[in-house]
């Protein structure tokens, strides 16, 4: 029900909505009400009364509906609808309230009639929402904060630069290494050789254990430039099988193989040490020209 349905504008109706019945009444929500944009509404008072008995629970809810008409006219507060669901017979109903026509009419120091509005003073209705603020507020221009300052387009752009110049290093140092491998790979025979050609004088010197270190790190070193591998993670095994990928001729394979075992040998084994010497700095220098022809 309503209190009033005559009024002046700026004084308070209240629009009462009771629900009752057995059941879990605290539940019930505050049903949807919709009064003129005129009218400036709150959120509705809520009393609930619960009575619990042996044969249930049962009780009232009431909603009381504040509402406040800003201008002077006639409104209509439309059917409020209420639905809910029976358990008895499983199925649900909709009640609704009579509509209200609600008379306003101008009260004392309103400057507004109808659908007019004209500008009026500020009234003190409530201490619990402020008022806007007039006149001129404090307010700071947009350089003065971060945002929309070239300081923050920067760092805005700074981690795009930063993942730039780690691309740019990243791709560079590869290139680098690239062009390292490259280089040590071109100049494997070159440098093998002039091992080769230090073993000759060491032979001529008769300095036969230099002589068998230099042909043994022309050939290591010959397979550690060309396929860019460090000479301690060699072993006649490894050389082998990266020969073999490579497609080399098995015989030029065996050749070299062959003459790593021979400076071993030579080493150790007692005979003619000349003889011996100039055959294995013949045959690594023919096992270093074929092995080049293969991985060209």
């Amino acid at each position: 029900m309503i209190d009033k349905t005559d009024l002046t504008t700026n004084d308070a109706l209240t629009l009462e909505i009771t629900v009752g019945g057995s059941g879990n009444i605290e539940l019930v929500s505050a049903p949807q009400v919709k009064f003129p944009s005129d009218f400036e509404t709150y959120d509705p008072k809520v009393t609930t009364n619960i009575n619990k008995s042996g044969s249930g629970v049962s009780g009232t809810k009431k909603f009381d509906f504040l509402a406040i008409p800003r201008t002077a006219g006639d409104f209509t507060i439309q059917p409020v609808k209420f639905c809910f669901f029976n358990p008895k017979d499983k199925q649900y109903h909709v009640f609704q309230t009579k509509a209200y026509n609600i008379h306003v009419k101008k009260g004392k120091g309103s400057g507004m009639a109808y659908s007019t509005t004209d500008q009026q003073g500020i009234h003190i209705l409530g201490r619990d929402i402020r008022h806007i603020k007039e006149g001129t507020s404090d307010l700071r221009p947009a350089g003065d904060f971060l945002f929309g300052t070239t300081l923050y387009y920067v760092l805005l752009a700074l981690p795009v630069i930063l993942l730039l110049l780690v691309l740019l290093f990243w791709s560079t140092l590869k290139k680098r290494k690239a062009n390292v491998s490259l280089v040590k790979n071109r100049k494997a025979q070159k440098i093998a050789r002039s091992r080769l050609t230090i073993a000759q004088k060491m032979k001529k010197q008769g300095n036969d254990r230099t002589f068998y270190d230099e042909i043994a790190l022309a050939l290591w070193g010959y397979i550690s430039d060309k396929f860019n591998l460090q000479k301690a993670n060699l072993s006649m095994d490894s050389v082998k099988e990266l020969l073999e990928q490579k497609q080399v001729a098995p015989e030029t394979i065996q050749a070299f193989m062959d003459t790593l075992n021979s400076i071993e040998y030579a080493r150790f084994a007692p005979g003619d040490t000349k003889g011996k010497m100039e055959n294995i700095y013949t045959e690594a220098l023919h096992a270093i020209m074929q092995a080049e022809k293969s991985l060209k």
